[in-house]
C-alpha cells in the first residue's frame, strides 16, 4: 500500500526533526541536549517549554516534544523567494525495535501530557480502549505506530518501507509550496500552501514507467481536492473540470494560486518552517486506487534546506488526531492480500479490534472528562525540490463493500 497525502490540515507544522530534548526520556538515535523554543531555540521534535509532566519514576521532568516559537528577530532581505518541494520517502515508525519497550518516537507530545512517564491520560479511555497507551520518550504520542506494527505481518503494503519505495518511483507525493519567504534562517511571516499528487504516472504525457529525478525538473501532478472548485460563470456551479484539448494540460479551471490547504502567516525559526492549515488529511494508495485518511489536530514539521538542486524540507514530521469515525471510513477502501478488508473479512475483525484498543486521544480539544475518540499519529517525511504539474483528479475507492459489510457503518462499541 503506496501512501498519497492530501491535506486539508488542522495545525500544519513544517519544521525539523532535530535533536529531541528531554530530561528523563531517551530516543534512539537522537542526541539530547538541553534547551526549548523561542527565536533561534530548539528545533521541532526537541522539547518546549512548559509541557510534559513529573517523570516516571519522579526525578526529573519529562518535557513534552514540541515545535519552535515564532522568531523573536528577523533577519532583513526580500520576501521573494519561492519553491516547491516534494515528499521522497515517510517512516510511520512502526519498525523501531525500541517501540515496544520505549513507546513510539516518530511524532509529537500532542496532548501536553506525558502519560506514563509521570502524567496520566489527557482523556477518559472508554471500555474498548485497553491498549497500551503510554507515550514515548519526550511524551511522544503516535498510537498508529503500534497499530501498523502489529498490522505488518499481514499487511505488508502498509509498511513504511513499501510507501517510501512507491513514492521514490513516482506512484504518489505530496508538494508543499513556500512563498513570500526570505531565504534566511528567520522570518517571522512566509505563505505555505500543500498539494497531494496522485503520482507521475497521473500525467498522461509522463513517459510510462519513467522513475522521477527528484532533482527539481520533475512536474508532478496536483490533486484537485487540494485546489478551489472553479467557478461557473453561468452560475450552474463547479465549472471546469475536463480534460484540456491537448490531452496533457491536465483538467481546466483550476488555479495553483486558490489551494484549499494554504496558509498565509506561516513562519521560520532559526531554519524550521511552522503553518497552520485547518485540517490534516492521508491518502494511502491500494491496487491503484486511494484510502483516504482524515486527521484533525495536527502538524507537519521540516528543516529548510537550499540544496544544489534548489529548496526542500527536510527530517520532517507529520503528526496529528485520526478520529475513529475517520478510521472506519478508510479501512471501506482498504484492500489487503486481494481482497477489500469488508467487516466479513477475517482481517477487518483484527484490524478494528487493534485500532479500537489503541485509542489514545480525543479528536477535538478538551478536558480530563472529554472522551478518548481517536488516534495519534506520527510520520517521518523527506522531499526534494520539484514542480507543480496538471491538475487531475485522484481515483477513489467509494462503494467497495456492499452497505450490510461497510466498515463505515461499524464503530468500536459495536
Amino acid at each position: 500500500m503506496a501512501l498519497r497525502a492530501w491535506f486539508p490540515f488542522t495545525l500544519l507544522t513544517l519544521a525539523a526533526v532535530g535533536p529531541w530534548l528531554g530530561a528523563s526520556c531517551v530516543v534512539a538515535g537522537f542526541e539530547l541536549v538541553p534547551g526549548g523554543g523561542g527565536s533561534g531555540g530548539g528545533s521541532v521534535g526537541s522539547v518546549g517549554s512548559g509541557a510534559g509532566g513529573s517523570g516516571a519514576d519522579g526525578g526529573g521532568a519529562c518535557i513534552g516534544a514540541t515545535w519552535p516559537d515564532p522568531p523573536t528577530t528577523v533577519e532583513p532581505a526580500p520576501d521573494d523567494v519561492e519553491f516547491v518541494a516534494a515528499l521522497r520517502t515517510v517512516d510511520i515508525g512502526e519498525a523501531d525495535p525500541q517501540l515496544a519497550m520505549q513507546g513510539p518516537s516518530v511524532g509529537y507530545d500532542l496532548d501536553a501530557r506525558c502519560t506514563c512517564l509521570g502524567d496520566g491520560a489527557s482523556c477518559q479511555k472508554p471500555a474498548f480502549a485497553s491498549g497500551d497507551h503510554c507515550d514515548g520518550p519526550g511524551g511522544v504520542d503516535n498510537a498508529t505506530a503500534r497499530l501498523f506494527a502489529l498490522a505488518a505481518p499481514f499487511a505488508k503494503e502498509l509498511s513504511s518501507a513499501n510507501q517510501s519505495a512507491s513514492a521514490a518511483a513516482g506512484n504518489w507525493s505530496l508538494l508543499a509550496r513556500v512563498s513570500e519567504f526570505n531565504g534566511t534562517l528567520n522570518d517571522a511571516q512566509v505563505r505555505v500552501a500543500l498539494y497531494p499528487s496522485p503520482g507521475l504516472d497521473a500525467d498522461p504525457c509522463w513517459p510510462r514507467g519513467k522513475l522521477p529525478s527528484f532533482n527539481g525538473t520533475d512536474a508532478w501532478p496536483v490533486d484537485i481536492v487540494s485546489l478551489e472548485d472553479p467557478v461557473d460563470v453561468g452560475g450552474a456551479g463547479g465549472g471546469g473540470g475536463e480534460p484540456a484539448p491537448d490531452g496533457c494540460a491536465g483538467l481546466t479551471g483550476y488555479d495553483y494560486n486558490k489551494p484549499r490547504f494554504v496558509d498565509a502567516k506561516a513562519y521560520v525559526n532559526d531554519g524550521v518552517l511552522v503553518a497552520s492549515l485547518p485540517e490534516l488529511g492521508l491518502a494511502f494508495s491500494s491496487k491503484g486506487k486511494m484510502v483516504e485518511f482524515k486527521l484533525v489536530a495536527g502538524f507537519v514539521t521540516g528543516r529548510l534546506e537550499n540544496s544544489a538542486s534548489g529548496w526542500r524540507i527536510r527530517d520532517g514530521l507529520l503528526v496529528g488526531r485520526w478520529p475513529l469515525k475517520e478510521m472506519f471510513l478508510a479501512l471501506t477502501s482498504v484492500v489487503v492480500s486481494g481482497e477489500v478488508v469488508c467487516t466479513d473479512n477475517s482481517i477487518y475483525g483484527l484490524l478494528k479490534e487493534k485500532a479500537c484498543t489503541f485509542t489514545d486521544i480525543a479528536a477535538s480539544f478538551g478536558g480530563p472528562t472529554t472522551e478518548c475518540d481517536a488516534l495519534s499519529v506520527g510520520l517521518r517525511f523527506q522531499t526534494e525540490p520539484a514542480k507543480l504539474g496538471i491538475a487531475w483528479k485522484r481515483i477513489a475507492n467509494a462503494g467497495m463493500c456492499p452497505a450490510a459489510t461497510d466498515p463505515a457503518n461499524d464503530s468500536c462499541d459495536k
